[in-house]
């Protein structure tokens, strides 16, 4: 096993990951990054963007390298429900004064390739087993990769690797601080839109007690998302495409 140190090694190089690694390197830290995945890659993630998510890229030095995977400035919102129709546009955060649905896909492999730019030293493909501990603190973790297991000594170990974090549950922390449940479940699609017309704008609707949206995106794409009560999740279970496509 060979072993090496560290400033700082970040678990999770997505958009929390890849945010703190920039923040930290650009400042002169020693930063490693391991994530398990190959970047570009998907994850089971909504992804609107507001203004002010906009301008943390942007903060990050990595806005431009998302507007460039195409998605469609959105400067109006737009909701229904109860018979109340409201659109309207956004208050600017750092001069952003609209939204953007980038899909996962594109955005994290963007902020990782900020990361790097950054100075941060991005290993995809590297898996952590283990946490290791001193002292009852986190002092650097175990991984392994293509060419075998390593270890990594840190003054700072941050776990941003999701759901079902390794580091959280390694370091007795996988019961979140706060948590409410949404009573909703969530299921979503892609479309092909023929018509432009609305691609300036990001949609919520309600009907009774049901909540859905719609958000253009990159490459030509519209995110249908339907937020059904919990008491209609039986209406989904086997065939989730026809339960869908019904709502």
């Amino acid at each position: 096993m060979t072993r090496e140190d560290a400033d700082v090694v970040v678990v999770g190089a997505r958009c929390a990951g890849s945010a703190t690694a920039i923040a930290l390197a650009s400042r002169g830290r020693h930063v490693v990054v391991l994530d398990r995945a190959r970047f570009p890659s998907d994850t089971l993630s909504t992804h609107l963007l507001w203004p002010a998510g906009l301008a943390e890229l942007q903060e990050l030095g990595a806005l431009d390298a998302v507007t460039e995977l195409g998605a469609p400035p959105l400067p109006i919102a737009y909701a229904s429900g109860g018979g109340i129709e409201v659109r309207a546009d956004y208050t600017p955060v750092d001069g952003i004064a609209h939204a953007m649905c980038v899909r996962r896909a594109g955005l994290d492999a963007a902020l990782v390739d900020t990361a790097r730019d950054a100075g941060a030293d991005v290993r995809e493909h590297a898996s952590v087993t283990e946490v290791v501990q001193h002292d009852g603190r986190a002092t650097g973790v175990r991984y392994r990769d293509s060419s075998g297991p390593h270890e990594l000594r840190a003054g700072l170990v941050v776990g941003a690797d999701g759901r079902r974090s390794t580091i959280a549950r390694h370091v007795g922390a996988a019961t979140p601080y706060r948590r409410r449940a949404s009573g909703r479940a969530c299921y979503y699609a892609y479309w092909r839109d023929a018509v432009d017309a609305q691609r300036e704008v990001a949609g919520q609707w309600r009907d009774g007690a049901e909540l859905g949206t719609a958000f253009p995106c990159d490459d030509g794409l519209v995110l249908v998302l339907l937020q059904p009560p919990l008491t209609r999740i039986g209406d989904f279970t086997g065939d989730v495409e026809a339960g869908y496509r019904r709502t």
